[in-house]
């Protein structure tokens, strides 16, 4: 009978008010370890002994190297690191920063975060192709200029000027199309990349007006993505149908050239959270 009194009380749960202790019989918080079991039998462990003490007290705050932590961690170490955090993203001179929701990761302080583009240095002619995410005949180019990015949130920006070229380019008198700049994962196809807004291309510009032989679109912009793992982002252009007179030769020209102010297309990318 007897056992099977014990055999139910085990069963049940049971609070205990008492301090729990681990290598110490005189425990200072409602858990206490002393991990180098050179704390005295009674009284209160010196500055130094408590610097090998985890602690966890009444209000759920925890202790490292202290047995009355005034927050919910708070770690003395007494000399040496206190803390140390690896995620691969740890190097010299990084901040530990969060996004938005509090998540912690090692980053690169002030505007050295910025990462640019690889971009050409000639002006560059590509074919365009049908994209066979829009239905009809839709043209589109990847421009030369790519960015790397690590996993994060980015703004990535850009400076593009651009023109449809080719034997049926439309003069500017007559052509009633337009352009506009968005990013891929592919230097091949159109990938979309994850982006943080519904905004997914920029509209830019005509540079010239009806007198130029032909148009030129010129303009920047900048698009949100996340980046979940070590990616390349294509910049690409979208020109509309109304840019070229027919369908033998229908090319895109990118003004990678020094020009009187540097290269005309640029692209960079700065890391930043959405609330």
């Amino acid at each position: 009978m007897i056992k099977h009194v014990l055999t139910v009380l085990c069963a049940l749960p049971i609070s205990l008010s008492a301090q729990v202790g681990i290598n110490t019989q005189n425990p200072q918080a409602a858990f206490h370890v002393d991990g180098a079991k050179d704390n005295p039998l009674t009284g209160v462990p010196s500055a130094a002994q408590q610097l090998n003490d985890v602690t966890v007290d009444s209000n759920g705050n925890v202790g490292v190297g202290t047995i009355a932590p005034s927050a919910k961690l708070e770690i003395n170490a007494g000399s040496g690191s206190a803390i140390k955090i690896t995620d691969t993203s740890e190097g010299l001179g990084k901040v530990l920063t969060s996004d938005s929701s509090g998540n912690a990761r090692w980053a690169a302080p002030g505007t050295s975060f910025a990462k640019l583009a690889t971009i050409p240095t000639t002006e560059q002619t590509m074919a365009t192709i049908d994209d066979p995410l829009i239905s009809g005949d839709q043209r589109i180019a990847y421009s030369g200029a790519f960015i790397t990015l690590t996993p994060g949130k980015y703004q990535v920006n850009f400076t593009m000027w651009c023109a449809p070229t080719g034997t049926n380019a439309s003069p500017s008198s007559t052509n009633d199309g337009f352009a506009s700049v968005f990013l891929s994962t592919s230097s091949s196809a159109n990938v979309a990349p994850n982006y943080l807004t519904p905004i997914k291309s920029i509209i830019i510009p005509r540079l010239y007006n009806a007198a130029a032989a032909s148009p030129d679109y010129y303009g920047s912009g900048n698009i949100a993505v996340t980046i979940t793992q070590p990616t390349n982002l294509y910049l690409w252009v979208y020109m509309s149908g109304g840019n070229w007179s027919g369908t033998a030769t229908r090319s895109i020209r990118f003004r990678f050239d020094a020009g009187s102010y540097g290269p005309y297309v640029q692209m960079y990318a700065v890391p930043f959270e959405v609330e």
